[in-house]
């Protein structure tokens, strides 16, 4: 279970791994119940330059970073930071809450991999929860 999920405008980013897919309600039940969902596509569409000055996510680094407003490119940051470096550039900021992702006011239900109709889209999420 991951404490984010980021989209872009190449597909679901989570650390170190990148899956090429623009759906990301996929993918949310790999969220942790309180996990942030961030989805930078607009933003990038309007200033792909932001991909380039942005920290980096590490959850190994809650608590331990300089504050988000301070950080630069390169610069490690733990999620909730990261999710508000976005946020502040334009991002779309979504949690997870038990079964419900909440994404600027909406509310949306979050399937597990067993209820999802398509098998390919199934095993690539598992290949998502096997590299962590």
């Amino acid at each position: 279970m991951y404490d984010y999920l980021a989209i872009g405008l190449h597909g679901i980013h989570v650390y170190d791994t990148c899956i090429p897919d623009n759906r990301p309600w996929l993918y949310w039940y790999a969220l942790k119940n309180y996990g942030l969902f961030i989805d930078k596509t607009a933003v990038l569409k309007v200033n792909p330059g932001l991909a380039f000055k942005s920290p980096i996510c590490n959850k190994a680094f809650p608590g331990k970073e300089k504050p988000w407003y301070a950080c630069g490119p390169l610069d490690y940051i733990g999620p909730q930071g990261y999710s508000l470096w976005w946020k502040c550039h334009g991002a779309s900021i979504g949690v997870r809450i038990l079964d419900e992702m909440i994404i600027e006011q909406r509310v949306y239900r979050v399937m597990p991999p067993s209820r999802m109709a398509c098998g390919y889209h199934t095993k690539l999420a598992s290949l998502l929860l096997k590299n962590h």
